[in-house]
């Protein structure tokens, strides 16, 4: 078999490609990672199903160039549905090969068709929070948290820096304050993937059973990977959960439905941690009893004045005082005499 060079095997794809270079496709999908520069723009469009934690089926990247990109973003702009990622679009364009980026998807058109289905899903999951009142289930729980000895705490498989920043903070805030720790046990579980709905419904009711506190953490990841976090099967299983629940999961930034129906929602998971080992502290910490005041004295009824003694100074000029009188008188007597 005689070798060919890589170039000369991109052409002989090229030209296996040319029929298909020819027709035009329209594929509307959510679109993500959109980038607009003065050479080119890039996007990628996803396709989402149902019941998998990153909620995506497919997806492929598509370019044009800068100059006709940003035509049809000023386009979209002035008709009042900018062209932004998590928005379901419409992208024409053909499939062709290059020697360098291989196949792709050469776009021609891109229009803004609304609201993807899965936010439209994630709003409906958020409205049907608000009518159950599933939000207030976490939240009326009394938690006593002095009484707090035993902490779930379900991380990422494979080890997180976000769970380590959380259980360092909380044992060593506590530490600090001379109050003993409550032991933490680590529940390591997939957080994107087939099997991460799954593995944190399972946990989650694993852990309601023989702990005080659940604690959820996860760092910030891309958005197809914190997708679950919307999803109304995980909200059902943290809004039904008998103990309960602080979540530290996401960006400062993120809003997800979960953040509805927990006990408490923090922005990261040493954010969930300083919020426990402070209410853990001030549970700890001794009531301030005010000092009894003295009982007001009762009307009418005589009270002593104080004894005052003179000092030595105010001996003299008492001394000096009444002899400037005597003498005063003295004259007074010679002269009438």
């Amino acid at each position: 078999m005689n070798p060919i060079t890589p170039l000369e095997l991109a052409d002989r794809i090229g030209s296996h490609l040319q029929p298909l270079a020819s027709d035009t496709f329209t594929v509307r999908a959510t679109l993500k990672d959109w980038n607009v520069s003065t050479k080119w723009a890039r996007g990628t469009l996803v396709q989402h199903i149902e019941g998998v934690s990153t909620h995506s089926a497919a997806s492929i990247r598509f370019g044009m160039a800068g100059w006709e990109a940003q035509r049809f973003v000023d386009r979209a702009a002035a008709s009042g549905k900018p062209i932004r990622s998590g928005l379901a679009v419409d992208v024409a364009g053909a499939v062709d090969y290059h020697p360098s980026f291989g196949l792709q998807f050469r776009a021609t058109a891109i229009t803004v068709v609304g609201e993807s289905a899965q936010t439209l899903r994630h709003q409906q999951v958020r409205s049907d929070i608000h009518r159950s009142g599933q939000g207030l289930n976490q939240g009326n729980l009394a938690v006593d948290f002095q009484a707090i000895r035993h902490i779930a705490m379900i991380c990422p498989a494979g080890g997180h820096d976000g769970a380590t920043d959380a259980k360092t903070t909380i044992e060593t805030t506590l530490v600090r304050a001379g109050i003993r720790p409550p032991m933490i046990a680590a529940k390591p579980i997939p957080m994107s993937g087939p099997n991460a709905m799954r593995s944190l419904e399972t946990q989650v009711t694993a852990a309601a059973l023989g702990t005080d506190l659940v604690l959820i953490v996860r760092g910030g990841g891309a958005d197809d990977q914190m997708t679950m976090w919307n999803d109304q099967r995980i909200c059902t299983a943290l809004a039904t959960c008998p103990k309960p629940i602080v979540l530290g999961i996401g960006h400062t930034n993120d809003e997800f439905n979960a953040h509805m129906v927990v006990h408490h929602a923090a922005a990261t998971p040493t954010a969930a941690a300083t919020w426990i080992s402070d209410r853990i502290t001030a549970a700890h910490q001794p009531a301030m009893v005010p000092a009894p005041m003295p009982p007001p004295p009762l009307p009418n009824q005589y009270q002593p004045r104080t004894q005052r003694s003179f000092g030595a100074r105010e001996v003299l000029l008492i001394a000096g005082v009444v002899a400037t009188v005597l003498i005063a008188l003295a004259i007074a007597a010679a002269v009438a005499a």
